[in-house]
């Protein structure tokens, strides 16, 4: 029962970022804002600018580190 809540919450706060993109379009489109397209894409970049700082961490941890606690146990 509680995984298929989390499920829910996941995809519930996944689509979000489309949905709010999807409204950005919308006004722009319809001049009801003026913004730069890149203010009305970022739901997206944000997104994707996390995912790439969580994977950069991920493989410092996967890659460096190791070699790091190589070298110490050497000496």
């Amino acid at each position: 029962m509680k995984r298929n809540k989390e499920m829910k919450l996941s995809i519930a706060l996944h689509s979000a970022k489309y949905i709010l993109t999807a409204i950005f379009i919308a006004l722009n489109l319809l001049g009801v804002v003026h913004w730069y397209w890149v203010w009305i894409v970022s739901p997206l970049l944000i997104s994707l600018a996390i995912k790439v700082i969580l994977l950069l961490i991920l493989s410092f941890f996967v890659c460096a580190l190791p070699r790091w606690t190589e070298r110490w146990d050497k000496e």
